[in-house]
């Protein structure tokens, strides 16, 4: 964050900071791209609630933002907290990194749907009843604290 600017038309403690701004370029599932404007506080939630009204599409908390490492062919979901400049500004200059923001209908399906989760984790076999209940208390619990 660069340091505060004094405005001669404020009152002296009031302190206006100048945000960094980056201009990202995000994909969609099926290759098309935005191009948006994302300061320094914005995290993934943001960033998704952002590119679902600029594309038109229903707004919903299932929609993720992806890190797409071009050298590595690896992809990384970004969790609703994280920085996006954060994670922008730690690529290297030249890359082929993207970012893909798409639709994940299992991406709270643990949370609102443990058992039935971990069922098809494991596969229905490998668990005891007696275990999917202590999860499912565990993860109530959690969720509870």
């Amino acid at each position: 964050m660069t340091p505060p600017t004094f405005d001669p038309a404020l009152p002296p403690t009031v302190h206006v900071y100048e945000r960094t701004q980056v201009v990202i370029k995000v994909f969609t599932e099926d290759g098309a791209s935005k191009a948006v404007v994302v300061d320094e506080s914005m995290t993934a939630a943001m960033v998704c609630h952002l590119l679902a009204i600029k594309n038109h599409w229903e707004e919903s908390p299932h929609w993720q933002l992806v890190e797409r490492l071009g050298d590595l062919s690896v992809e990384r979901v970004l969790e609703d907290h994280e920085n996006v400049v954060d994670v922008h500004n730690s690529w290297p200059r030249d890359n082929k990194n993207v970012f893909v923001f798409k639709k994940n209908k299992k991406k709270y399906d643990l949370m609102e749907q443990p058992l039935v989760s971990l069922m098809m984790a494991h596969g229905v076999e490998h668990l005891r009843m007696s275990t999917c209940l202590n999860v499912r208390m565990y993860v109530l619990v959690w969720l509870k604290v």
